[in-house]
């Protein structure tokens, strides 16, 4: 059976549901709703919602110009606000599991799950919070017990993979604590920096990173708040499932999550809103919790790990683009409904990589569930992580990045100045060698000068002495005559 695309719409007195159905069987159509089911079947479609409140049937009619159903269900609560009506994927998704597995010894067990979901407690950013336990021994051989992916449920995935040196930067994640990954993550960041590519986009930036300071990323995102129909239908194919995240990890899920926005950012300001063929090594390359399976318990360490990746690998290496990116963030995630825009984020990363590479298991083992299990989750605690992310930036320096940034300018700025005055110095000797030049040659002008005038004068002192003896010679010829 197909699950058709459709769509929601609601007013004070009921809903609208219209249920695209081009190629239906109107005799084999049959549609029931009771309290907050509502259940549509026609051959070849089949759509199940769990709406958030209760509703009665009212009447229903195919569109032939639209090829929809168009069902219109009245509250049985005048007034009532149902919320959600746009997570296409919650609405596909039971209310509470049927029954959960839950882990038990060595063995698995179900269990019944309790008559009311549980609310989430509010986080709280700044407290540190304590990894648990993730390395068992069996017979001398270290076991991981914590995994990764979403929820951290995964294990043993990349070991399997032949492509997964190609992903990761870390080695045998499989047979790795979190504290060696943690390490030999920062080891690798520490290596690959360039004090010459950092400092090059720092004093002689291009005009396209210039570019990248003045785009506004929330713009191209929130363009048309309701989904589209593309989004609509990769909503549709999302796992229709609820996960089970243990408590001590909800810190970690979130802060990946954050990972995840601060990479596609990052995508989003350097390629104007349309993502490149790079896009999906960008993305996955500045996100450690992809590229290393990273676990975060602390929101300095997420903010750090990005803004190392961010001034190490990619082509525009600038902390204040970095800076820029992590703000976008935090304006996400304080609006009044962060999960709308997070949601299409999340459903804009899948096609990415599933073009590129064999970067499509990322898809599988965090984005995918990500976007499934955000439409479910509340706004406060992305709000608070918001805020959280503005208060510690006000602290932010580039010593909180652990790469030396303002030790390197400092040098990079005194071997300028000391080239500045080398060159001033060099100036001023060219400019005294110029000067004695030209005294030099005005002494030989003045040399030529006086030479000059004593021939003149000699010439005209031997003509009048000429004159005078011929003028007596002369003389005395006459008086002798």
């Amino acid at each position: 059976m197909l699950t058709p695309r459709f769509n929601i719409s609601q007013d004070k007195e009921s809903l609208t549901i219209s249920i695209y159905a081009p190629f239906t069987h109107l005799s084999s159509t049959t549609i029931h709703i009771e309290g907050e089911d509502f259940r549509f079947f026609s051959t070849p479609y089949y759509l199940r919602l769990h709406l958030s409140g209760n509703v009665i049937e009212d009447k229903g009619y195919y569109d032939a110009d639209s090829n929809s159903f168009i069902v219109r269900a009245i509250k049985e609560t005048p007034g009532e606000e149902f919320k959600g009506l746009d997570k296409i994927t919650t609405l596909l998704t039971p209310s509470h599991p049927d029954r959960k597995r839950i882990s038990l010894g060595n063995g698995i067990q179900e269990v019944d799950p309790p008559s009311v979901p549980e609310e989430e407690d509010p986080l709280c950013w700044f407290y540190p919070q304590e990894m648990p336990s993730e390395i068992e021994k069996n017979d001398g051989v270290a076991l991981k017990t914590v995994g990764y992916g979403f929820g951290f449920e995964f294990t043993k995935v990349y070991s399997k993979l032949p492509f997964s040196n190609t992903l990761l930067d870390i080695v045998d994640v499989d047979l790795k604590s979190n504290e060696e990954i943690t390490l030999e993550r920062s080891c690798k960041e520490k290596e690959a920096f360039s004090d010459e590519h950092y400092l090059s986009d720092l004093f002689d930036p291009t005009d396209e990173l210039k570019l990248c300071y003045s785009e506004n990323p929330s713009n191209w995102l929130m363009n048309g708040k309701a989904f589209t129909k593309e989004e609509v239908e990769r909503m549709l194919s999302l796992p229709k499932r609820h996960y089970l995240i243990a408590e001590n990890n909800y810190h970690a899920v979130y802060l990946g999550l954050l990972d995840i926005l601060m990479a596609y950012f990052y995508d989003m300001r350097i390629t104007g809103g349309e993502h490149c063929s790079e896009s999906a090594w960008v993305i996955s390359k500045l996100c450690a919790t992809l590229s290393c399976v990273e676990m975060f318990n602390k929101l300095k360490k997420c903010m750090a790990s990005f803004f190392r990746r961010s001034l190490t690998y990619p082509l525009f290496r600038s902390y204040e683009l970095s800076v820029l990116v992590v703000e976008d963030v935090s304006k996400i995630l304080k609006r009044e409904d962060p999960i709308t825009p997070i949601v299409k984020i999340l459903l804009d990363i899948i096609p990415i990589f599933n073009d590129y590479d064999d970067r499509y298991i990322f898809n599988q083992l965090y984005i995918e569930p990500y976007a499934t299990w955000i439409q479910s989750r509340t706004p406060q605690n992305l709000n608070s992580l918001g805020h959280a992310i503005e208060k510690t930036l006000e602290n932010w320096d580039k010593d909180s990045v652990d790469l030396e940034l303002t030790e390197l300018e400092e040098a990079a700025e005194l071997c300028c100045r000391d080239e500045k005055n080398g060159k001033v110095n060099d100036l001023i000797e060219n400019v005294k060698k110029l000067e004695l030049n030209a005294t030099l040659s005005d002494s030989d002008d003045n040399s030529d000068s006086d030479g000059d005038s004593e021939t003149d004068t000699y010439s005209r002192s031997s003509s009048s002495y000429e004159s005078g003896s011929t003028s007596s010679y002369e003389s005395s010829t006459c008086e002798s005559d």
